[in-house]
């Protein structure tokens, strides 16, 4: 279990088949927060392979999927709107970047900021919304 933000974790699981050495174990991520599902099969196709290739062990697995989830989350910046860096209604992630101050919203804060406002302009500088 990985908490990335108040409320909001990743959780790995590995269940271990009765013929052990001879199985892999089965890896499964339970809570997936700000992660594509394309990200998290990579991760966990990694960690599977990781198991059944190189003799890896389980604490060695768990380590990598840390960091990869660590490395992932590490520096991301809140959304202004909502003070997040995770969203509450889709747990994504702030994707959408303004190209004039490069500051990062979750694509369903900047709709309802477009919509209640009235306008299509970046929260945080007020240009004419252009996203990257």
């Amino acid at each position: 279990l990985m908490e990335v933000e108040d409320g909001a974790s990743l959780e790995l699981a590995l269940k271990l088949p009765p013929a052990m050495p001879l199985r892999a174990p089965d890896v499964q991520c339970r809570r997936k927060v700000g992660l594509t599902d394309t990200h998290l099969r990579k991760w966990l196709l990694s960690i599977s392979s990781f198991l059944r290739n190189n003799n890896g062990g389980m604490l060695e697995a768990i380590s990598m999927w840390r960091r990869n989830a660590e490395s992932e989350f590490a520096g991301m910046e809140p959304c202004i709107i909502c003070y997040s860096v995770v969203a509450a209604t889709n747990s994504a992630l702030p994707r959408l970047v303004c190209r004039t101050c490069n500051v990062r919203f979750h694509p369903g804060c900047l709709y309802k900021w477009f919509k209640s406002s009235g306008k299509s302009s970046c929260p945080h500088c007020q240009t004419p919304w252009s996203a990257s």
